[in-house]
């Protein structure tokens, strides 16, 4: 009552800047809650999706693991000829709907290169709708190019949200799967099998041949 009577005897500007430092207060404690809350969402969803594990796998294995996600779900999939793909990775239809998959598992942006390998296989395979899937992200010259051509794009973001959405129907783990699937091995020039190794100064991983030092040749990994 004490508290009340005094506030009643304050200038009304006085009330007023009162009244607004305490919404604004409250806004913030609002927002916070708010971002904490998501960020732990987000935390969660990012965890469970798998994508830690998709970054560890090589091309091989990704195209793979996106075909066994699809059939998982009830979409008929094809896997295409590694030689004669004509831009696209799997063929997956479901409800009668045809879509061509380009599948980019890379350390670094996707760019226009992928953009211009899914769009030369529209003429081809004459399907609804073409997807390019990525564990990263596109350059802005990429996602230009796939927005004139009529492409998809799913990035990092887009296949979290797509695997949370379809793990559910999975029997394995993005992880699981990628020690059962082995990684296709990498010939070298040398006609020798090359493994990834790690450079001791800068921590980056590489392929080098197992024949080495006889062979010193490396590759990059993508």
């Amino acid at each position: 009552m004490v508290r009340t009577n005094i506030l009643l005897k304050l200038p009304n500007t006085w009330n007023v800047l009162f009244i607004v430092f305490a919404v604004i207060v409250m806004i913030g404690v609002c927002y916070y809650v708010a971002s904490y809350l998501s960020k732990n969402k987000n935390k969660s969803k990012f965890v469970k999706s798998g994508i830690k594990d998709i970054d560890y796998m090589d091309g091989f294995q990704f195209e793979q693991y996106l075909a066994y996600m699809f059939r998982a779900n009830d979409y008929k999939v094809q896997v295409t000829s590694e030689r004669k793909n004509f831009g696209a990775d799997l063929i997956i239809k479901k409800s009668g709907a045809k879509i061509v998959v380009r599948a980019k598992r890379q350390k670094a942006k996707v760019g226009i290169k992928a953009i211009q390998e899914i769009v030369a296989a529209q003429n081809h395979y004459k399907a609804e709708e073409f997807w390019l899937i990525t564990n990263n992200f596109y350059t802005k010259g990429a996602r230009e190019l796939a927005e004139s051509n009529n492409v998809k794009l799913l990035d990092r973001y887009k296949l979290i949200e797509l695997m949370t959405a379809l793990n559910l129907s999975l029997s394995m783990t993005a992880g699981e799967f990628k020690q059962k699937v082995k990684a296709k091995p990498i010939k070298c020039v040398c006609g020798a099998q090359m493994v990834s190794k790690k450079n001791r100064h800068s921590g980056r991983s590489f392929y080098g041949c197992t024949t080495y030092p006889k062979c010193s040749h490396t590759k990059s990994i993508l």
